[in-house]
């Protein structure tokens, strides 16, 4: 089983150990960063859930949509600046970069997949900056439990890091073949559904083939 999650992550991870947390003696089948982002994409997911926006198609305001696009900043200046050897960085500083980049993508993917452009989209999927501070918040208290070891099954957490991961493709893909569909009737759909989850895994495990091949290749 634990094969199974290093596999799947491997298309989108470098899976460095030095760079990953530790739980329960194992290293997590994603870096810091990576575990952040999928922290933050589950964390979202969830908090959207739980609030009733999942079909929410309303795009946020400027002021807001200008502070979701800013979150990606931190990420992109730790991680070069890091490789440049400008600066020094850690996995505590990864993970919080990373939460803060991902909590947003489920924003967008949602949007993309629920938006229709021949109707009024006026269901909100996020109102206002207090709400966006509460999922980075939540994001943020996952990471320290897990900064500090206090996340205690390995197995667990894997599984919610991976199916974030699936979660998030499939909504990508949903999206995408919406807007090739549109004109298909509701019973229609479920094909396009199905279809989805199938082609969410499939990438995935192409990536994770790929990311073999030039390891092997190098």
């Amino acid at each position: 089983m634990q094969d199974i999650f290093y596999f799947l992550c491997r298309g989108i991870c470098h899976q460095i150990p030095e760079r990953s947390f530790i739980i329960g003696h194992q290293y997590l089948p994603l870096c810091a960063r990576c575990t952040g982002i999928y922290i933050g994409v589950f964390i979202s997911f969830l908090y959207l859930l739980l609030r009733k926006r999942w079909y929410g198609n309303r795009p946020p305001s400027f002021g807001l949509l200008c502070i979701l696009l800013f979150s990606f900043f931190p990420l992109i200046w730790d991680g070069i600046t890091s490789y440049l050897n400008i600066r020094q960085t850690n996995n505590t500083i990864r993970i919080i970069t990373g939460v803060l980049s991902g909590s947003t993508w489920p924003i967008f993917i949602l949007l993309i997949k629920n938006y229709n452009i021949y109707t009024n989209n006026t269901k909100p999927l996020i109102k206002n900056i207090f709400e966006y501070i509460h999922i980075i918040s939540l994001g943020c208290i996952f990471s320290f439990i897990i900064i500090n070891g206090y996340f205690l099954s390995w197995n667990i957490l894997s599984i919610l890091l991976t199916g974030s991961i699936y979660l998030l493709y499939v909504q990508l893909f949903i999206g995408i073949l919406k807007q090739i569909f549109y004109q298909l009737e509701n019973q229609q759909m479920k094909k396009v559904y199905v279809l989805a989850h199938m082609m969410a895994l499939n990438w995935m495990i192409m990536l994770s083939f790929v990311q073999k091949w030039i390891i092997d290749f190098l």
